[in-house]
């Protein structure tokens, strides 16, 4: 792919970011499982939009024995990888697993960068046509489409493999609903769940893990949650 591959996250969590963060687990040794849970995938990892330079405290000292590739739609050197979270160059279930920290909520984001928007407008919608849309006029796929946020998280289901998983940072609960009712079991969150921010950001880094058992069709709708979100 022409990039650098990393055997460790190559950014690392100030004091003062880990200083605001507490350790809610279901496993008190909590880094230490996490190299095991990686040692037991096949694929590399990949990080979308990045790089994170304030690290993720949950992969300080954390191994990928498969290599990690980090990405950016606008990659601003020859280490990161040109890659579009909206549709990832991977083969289903070929990913071990995917971080992402910081990525856009909708089309009309205020940190979204114009190349960002060019491959977002798959709707025949400009930007700013994006606060009138008709929700109920849309599908699923249409949300997709227009968020990539929801595009990672549906992208993470088919591009994972089985017990891959997926590090993330910051998320709101509808985004929450959508990651456990497309299959995902929460291992990890640091960072506590009651932390409440602005427009119910659930703060902290949360790690979850691929099981399959996809429990979206017939309770649940990526239309609903992209509403919720935004």
């Amino acid at each position: 792919m022409g990039c650098r591959e990393y055997d460790k996250y190559p950014y690392v969590p100030s004091s003062e970011y880990i200083s605001r963060l507490a350790v809610e687990s279901h496993d008190s040794e909590i880094f230490a499982t996490l190299n095991d849970y990686l040692a037991n995938t096949k694929g590399p990892a990949l990080e979308v939009g990045g790089p994170t330079r304030s690290g993720f405290k949950v992969l300080e000292n954390v191994d990928f024995p498969n290599k990690l590739i980090i990405s950016n739609i606008s990659p601003e050197d020859d280490d990161i990888a040109n890659i579009d979270v909206m549709n990832l160059p991977f083969e289903d279930g070929s990913l071990g697993c995917i971080i992402a920290s910081r990525l856009p909520l909708s089309l009309d984001d205020t940190d979204c960068t114009n190349e960002i928007r060019a491959t977002m407008d798959v709707i025949g919608l400009l930007a700013d046509e994006i606060t009138n849309l008709r929700f109920d006029k849309l599908s699923d796929r249409d949300f997709i489409n227009i968020s990539p946020r929801i595009a990672l998280i549906v992208e993470a289901r088919s591009k994972l493999e089985r017990n891959g998983l997926l590090v993330t940072k910051h998320l709101l609960d509808s985004e929450l609903t959508l990651v456990k009712a497309l299959g995902f079991d929460l291992l990890y969150h640091i960072g506590s769940a009651s932390n409440l921010h602005e427009d119910d950001w659930r703060r902290g880094e949360y790690v979850f893990q691929y099981k399959g058992n996809d429990r979206m069709l017939g309770n649940i709708s990526v239309k609903n949650c992209f509403c919720a979100v935004i």
